[in-house]
């Protein structure tokens, strides 16, 4: 008997067991158990999104800090970021109310919540080349700091954070008007090196009486902050806060100066943000000199502890 009809001949003899075994019920491979999940409202569509917790964090790094900062300074961002989460939920859960008027647990305005970029948005904003070198990095960082969180009295933080201060953060009590213990105004007079430190924004004078509502504009007596900010400026015969000046015209933090020159308020500030607890950029500069990210945290947010959870 030729080879050939050998082979057909075990073919057709193992045929049955073959197909026997193609068709029987495959045993499911057990499924994976869920991770941490995050409803994120996406403000601008209206709409929540369910995101891994490992997703959602590097979202919120891309969206937050410059993915060229030391790994140290990504790591704080990340545990921050975290943190900030959990104290959200942890309010949410005691005072219902406190959700900004969105539904989930945080929502991607950072003027309510924090930023946030899917990767497909950070490509669509910065290009496959930032994409390239930025993904792995902040991705480290997020995996280096799994479960990390920063504590005050056994509760997650209030771990807010803000670009670049003016050289020194700000107290909370002086910005919102509650004192928050690890929210105290620090040194972080490096920041004053910073791409973006300083700015100016000229008003003409018929626009500056319009948004102040009245027509003498005189400066008048200027009240600081600890941290070196306008608490109070006095315009004509009204008195405005450095809250409410940066909000009228647009200024990127509250410590600025006013001057009128000629037919405009020329206001020159300082930073970028509200100033108070971790400065972005601070946080960079200590990376690049040596410190750790729970060194970085604990400078910013003094009095808190790190815990893996």
């Amino acid at each position: 008997m030729s080879k050939r009809w050998i082979l057909l001949y075990i073919l057709l003899l193992f045929l049955p067991f073959l197909l026997l075994l193609l068709f029987l019920p495959q045993e499911p491979e057990p499924e994976t158990p869920p991770g941490e999940t995050v409803t994120l409202y996406r403000h601008e569509t209206g709409t929540a999104q369910v995101l891994e917790l490992t997703d959602y964090l590097w979202g919120v790094v891309a969206g937050e800090m410059p993915a060229s900062y030391p790994e140290e300074a990504l790591k704080a961002q990340t545990v921050a970021s975290y943190t900030y989460l959990l104290h959200r939920k942890n309010t949410i859960a005691s005072n219902p109310s406190s959700d900004f008027g969105h539904i989930g647990d945080v929502c991607d305005d950072p003027n309510h919540c924090k930023a946030y970029l899917s990767p497909a948005e950070a490509i669509l904003k910065w290009g496959e080349d930032w994409y390239d070198a930025s993904y792995e990095r902040i991705r480290s960082a997020v995996t280096a700091t799994a479960g990390k969180v920063l504590l005050y009295q056994g509760t997650a933080a209030n771990t807010v954070f803000h670009a670049i201060s003016g050289g020194m953060t700000e107290d909370a009590a002086d910005v919102w008007g509650a004192e928050v213990p690890y929210l105290v105004s620090v040194d972080s007079h490096w920041d004053r090196e910073a791409k973006g430190f300083s700015s100016v924004v000229t008003v003409p004078l018929t626009e500056f009486c319009e948004k102040i509502g009245q027509t003498d504009y005189t400066p008048g007596a200027t009240v600081l902050t600890s941290g070196g900010s306008v608490a109070t400026q006095v315009l004509g015969d009204k008195t405005f806060t450095g809250r409410e000046l940066r909000s009228l015209f647009s200024l990127r933090s509250t410590r600025f100066t006013l001057k009128i020159e000629g037919e405009n308020a020329v206001f020159n500030v300082s930073g970028y943000g509200h100033q108070v607890g971790m400065s972005q950029y601070g946080a960079s500069v200590l990376a690049a000199n040596g410190y750790t990210y729970d060194q970085i945290l604990a400078y910013y947010y003094p009095g808190t502890s790190l815990k893996t959870e």
